[in-house]
């Protein structure tokens, strides 16, 4: 198969994708790797399309190994973060996020999860830091604070209050 035949099976597949037809997302990847596709590009959407689906724990296998093959890849990381948290492991959706920072200081979607996932792990002064962050990077981070649920813990704060205030 040649290159552009490959680029249409991945084209058919984001398409796919994007219309919520997951298994045929995913028999279009196969086909992808059966003619000899870039295994990296593969991974990264396979393992995204079995995250929208709900298939938490497939996916983390998935994008371990894209994760391995690109380590700089900050999607993956925010995927493989939303996929442990989703099956109660939120030390490691908390690492994965790190990382992301880690790797990317100006990430701020990833800053604002982190602030999620430590609200969730009780880590008050983490969470405050990079809520804190997020919303000095953008401030339309204040607004979704103030209806997510994973800051339930902590909404009743001061802090909390102070950092999501309308202004």
């Amino acid at each position: 198969m040649n290159e552009i035949q490959l680029g249409n099976l991945l084209t058919e597949a984001e398409g796919y994708y994007e219309l919520e037809l997951y298994d045929d997302a995913l028999k279009r990847l196969d086909e992808f790797d059966a003619a000899g596709g870039e295994r990296k590009q593969s991974l990264r959407m396979r393992g995204e399309i079995l995250r929208a689906a709900d298939r938490f724990e497939e996916a983390l296998k998935i994008l371990e190994e894209s994760n391995t093959l690109d380590p700089h890849n900050m999607l993956t990381y925010m995927s493989l973060g939303w996929c442990y948290k989703r099956t109660n492991r939120l030390p490691m959706a908390v690492r994965a996020l790190e990382k992301a920072v880690e790797n990317d200081p100006e990430f701020t979607l990833a800053k604002y999860n982190l602030a999620c996932y430590y609200s969730l792990a009780e880590q008050r002064a983490k969470c405050f830091s990079f809520l804190a962050d997020a919303i000095a990077q953008n401030p339309e981070y204040a607004a979704m604070a103030r209806e997510e649920a994973d800051f339930d813990n902590v909404r009743h704060l001061a802090e909390f209050t102070a950092l999501t205030a309308e202004r």
